[in-house]
């Protein structure tokens, strides 16, 4: 995450970098290009972690990554996928089930860095949150213009701009602020001494604003400083904003300038404007929005306006497209860029059996939890795996092989590699059986199994003389022969239990020994002692063929779910 973070950050600084000299050679330009090149290179420093997705990495680092992890280790907090072996006639399904064992996480300077980026990023997007719930309240809080001059030539200049939505005239009692901001819902926002201001007065502020809205300024102001709060520790992203807010106010004030208004007036009259409302200015949070009369853009804005050598011409749209096919030429190759040279690790391992016997053929699944990059293997036939070329990082890894438990655990892989031993545990066998109470002779109800129903979730196989043939495979392990059921008792429904239709549903634990008797029987839940009681007397004298491992009987447990109806 640390390495995957300064690498976005390196990647955006040479991209804000271009954009800088991009600006600086085009000085003599119009305020309006070097924005749109600003704007651009802001929409594909946001776009980078989508074009690393789709462009291929062209280099190998100018350094390698600091490696932040130790390495893995086989403990593990495995769960249960319940996943069954394959049915073959007369045999209980054996499930797996779960075991567990302690995970280590490992600390590192790395979380401390991570939390340290986060708490910055959390205060930037905290302070531009301040900032817009600060607007929306004015706005809330602030009452339609309907001055007649304000009214009518903001009509005026809506249509000379090609302002297609209309603008909410906002009057306010805020004595400083003179904002225009929104896209669906465009709004500029004046202090409460606007009415008094004189007609040209009136019209040089409706111009500037509108050309703002006309540009959609607020909404690429607005996603430079996120990234700001993102990468707040990078001085080229304080940097960016600021650069961008000035174009904007200079390229709106060629917009005020191209429509007859001369450079010195202008400049007198923005700078009486910034006076009369920077004295009454009081402390509030910055406002994300555009603002002509703002102090820190004033000084260079002036001598813009009056500049003869500098070009007002308005963005065409063959430069626009030029500026992006541009941009975007620099972008590819820059997300492509390998920053930090990706530490690649191994994992291997072993996989035994309850016996500690290899396993071969376990499906071990090993996924990256920060790409969800999935890389799948098999154990060989001396029950070995391994997993090469892994980027470095928390991995989530799981085994499985019909029979045992699925083991999900979770590992770091540093440089050095890792690699571990895993050790199978067996399922256990599921029964279910549907108890029903049954009609008496007098209509009254008395308890009895239903045979249609339990015929269908346990079979019966005389005999253990059909068992296949057991072939004891050295020292390979993993070899599983399930347990056939030979004799097959049916709860009963106790009689007063089923008159009361007291039902529900019974679980009971116990285990299937190596002789096929079950024993150590404990009721898990029932809805009455009875219940529990009557199907514990029937599974105490269920029988079973031997559960076979590598051809030597062991215990299994089994898990009988009996649900009675009435």
């Amino acid at each position: 995450m640390i390495e995957q973070m300064f690498g976005f950050t390196v990647q955006i600084s040479v991209l804000v970098v271009a954009a800088f000299f991009a600006v600086a050679a085009l000085r003599r330009s119009s305020a309006a290009l070097r924005h749109w090149v600003l704007s651009v290179a802001v929409v594909a420093a946001a776009a980078l972690p989508a074009l690393q997705a789709v462009v291929p990495d062209w280099g190998s680092g100018f350094w390698p990554a600091p490696v932040i992890t130790v390495p893995a280790s086989s403990s593990a907090a495995a769960t249960s996928t319940g996943s069954s072996l394959p049915d073959t006639p007369g045999a209980a399904p054996l499930r797996e089930r779960a075991g567990t064992a302690d995970a280590g996480r490992p600390r590192s300077w790395a979380g401390m860095l991570l939390a340290v980026w986060l708490i910055g990023a959390a205060v930037g997007f905290a302070l531009l949150g301040a900032g817009l719930v600060r607007l929306s309240w004015l706005a809330r809080h602030s009452r339609p213009l309907t001055h007649p001059a304000w009214v009518r030539l903001a009509g005026e200049v809506a249509a000379e701009l090609g302002v297609r939505r209309s603008v909410a005239l906002l009057h306010s009692d805020h004595p400083s602020i003179l904002v225009a901001w929104g896209w669906f819902r465009p709004r500029i926002m004046v202090p409460r001494e606007a009415v008094e201001w004189p007609v040209s007065d009136i019209d040089i502020v409706l111009r500037h604003e509108m050309a703002h809205l006309v540009r959609a300024d607020w909404i690429v102001q607005l996603l430079a400083e996120a990234l700001r709060a993102i990468n707040w520790f990078n001085p080229l992203l304080w940097m960016l904003p600021q650069r961008l807010r000035a174009e904007s106010e200079c390229a709106c004030d060629d917009v005020v300038l191209q429509r007859g208004v001369e450079g010195p007036e202008y400049a007198e009259r923005l700078l009486a404007l910034a006076r009369a409302l920077n004295a009454q200015r009081r402390w509030s949070p910055t406002y994300p929005a555009p603002s002509m009369a703002r102090r820190s853009s004033l000084e260079r804005r002036v001598a813009a306006m009056l500049s003869t050598r500098v070009s007002r011409s308005p963005l065409t749209a063959s430069a626009r497209a030029a500026v992006v096919m541009l941009a975007f030429a620099v972008a590819l190759p820059i997300a492509g860029l390998a920053v930090f040279a990706q530490a690649r690790a191994s994992f291997s391992g072993s996989v035994l059996d309850p016996a500690s016997r290899v396993v071969p053929d376990t499906r071990v699944v090993l996924v990256n939890s920060e790409t969800q990059s999935k890389h799948e293997v098999v154990s060989d036939s001396s029950g070995r795996f391994t997993i090469t070329d892994l980027p470095t990082g928390r991995y989530s890894v799981e085994l499985r092989r019909p029979g045992f438990m699925t083991i999900k655990a979770e590992v770091v892989l540093a440089e050095i590699g890792g690699q571990g031993s895993f050790q199978l545990s067996l399922g256990s066998l599921q029964e279910m059986v549907v108890v029903q109470a049954v009609a008496g002779p007098t209509g009254g109800m008395s308890g009895a199994s239903s045979p249609a129903v339990a015929a269908a979730v346990t079979r019966v196989t005389p005999g253990a003389a059909t068992m296949p043939p057991c072939t004891d495979a050295g020292t390979t392990g993993g070899n599983i022969i399930p347990p056939r059921k030979i004799i097959d008792v049916k709860p009963v429904y106790p009689s007063h239990l089923s008159a009361d239709k007291i039902a529900g549903t019974v679980t009971v634990e116990g285990i299937v020994g190596r002789d096929g008797a079950v024993h150590d029987l404990r009721v898990l839940e029932t809805p009455h002692p009875d219940l529990g009681k009557a199907v514990v007397d029937a599974v105490s004298h269920w029988a079973f063929s031997a559960t076979r491992l590598n051809c030597e009987p062991v215990d299994v447990k089994i898990t009988v779910v009996a649900r009675f109806e009435y």
